[in-house]
């Protein structure tokens, strides 16, 4: 096996391994690992905020792992990120079998924000829900914003300190609520894990925090769509950076009974300084 950087010249090659994050890729995103044949077996999309390399996703072919692909192109990135001048390369992940795996290869793991876990049935059936989804609107699916708006939703998430790229999350499960000129102020950003039937909110933001409705409107949006989406035994699991957070689904649910712990969020550091 060999590790590869991944450019506009050979991107095409691992678009199987990373979705579509390569494809609209401009720059250099990561490294790609392949086989003794030259065949793509792995690939991880990195990005920086000016002081970590930032690992967005890592993944390797299911034949091919356990036999060192993940640690190779571990190595790829460490060297990326060292030839930078970077502090450290850092991951988030909710995985628990992940934990292994970069504890494996040297680094630090942490814990970081509690992840709670709800039934997609007793999302949709929940009062407030069903009582509120036919009020709103106002928010655009990811796949349809206009090219000025995603423009405008990609420079607020810089602005906010997120460097994950657009293409990672659903486009039919994903909004955005749009002002009448164009300007993103709430969004909900999410991916759908059809290996355990999960729907992972990995962004829930409002930068408009004195009109709370934004939230309950890019949530009904969602409901609406995952109906005929995803499957009903689906769940859905979302990271509470804050204890509001927690208390809000609560309340929409119906009570705490209906929210389940499911782990943490989990942050993987090497410092190479």
């Amino acid at each position: 096996m060999n590790i590869t950087k991944i450019t506009k010249d050979n991107a095409l090659s691992f678009t199987d391994l990373s979705e579509e994050s390569l494809a609209e890729a401009d720059t250099l995103v990561g490294v790609g690992c392949v086989d003794d044949n030259g065949d793509p077996i792995g690939t991880a999309l990195v990005d920086s905020d000016g002081e970590r390399l930032l690992i967005s996703s890592i993944r390797v072919n299911e034949d091919s792992r356990r036999k060192g692909a993940g640690s190779l192109l571990l190595e790829g990135i460490e060297e990326m990120a060292a030839a930078a001048g970077l502090d450290s390369v850092d991951a988030y992940f909710t995985e628990p079998e992940a934990e292994d795996f970069y504890l494996s290869n040297g680094y630090l793991v942490l814990q970081s924000y509690p992840v709670y876990q709800i039934s997609y049935m007793d999302f949709i059936r929940a009062k407030e829900v069903r009582t509120a989804a036919s009020k709103y609107q106002n928010c655009v699916k990811l796949k349809d914003l206009r090219p000025q708006v995603r423009r405008g939703l990609t420079a607020l998430l810089n602005k906010l300190g997120f460097v994950s790229k657009l293409s990672q999350y659903d486009k039919n499960l994903s909004f955005v609520l749009v002002k009448p000129d164009d300007h993103p102020v709430a969004f909900v950003l999410v991916s759908y894990r059809e290996d355990d039937l999960c729907l992972v909110i990995e962004n829930l933001i409002n930068t408009e925090t004195d009109n709370p409705a934004n939230i309950m409107q890019l949530l009904m949006s969602m409901a609406a769509e995952i109906k005929s989406e995803i499957p009903p035994e689906s769940t859905i699991r979302f990271i509470a950076t804050e204890d509001k957070i927690r208390a809000f689904t609560e309340k929409a649910m119906g009570g705490p009974e209906k929210l389940k712990e499911a782990g943490s969020l989990l942050h993987a550091v090497k410092a190479l300084k």
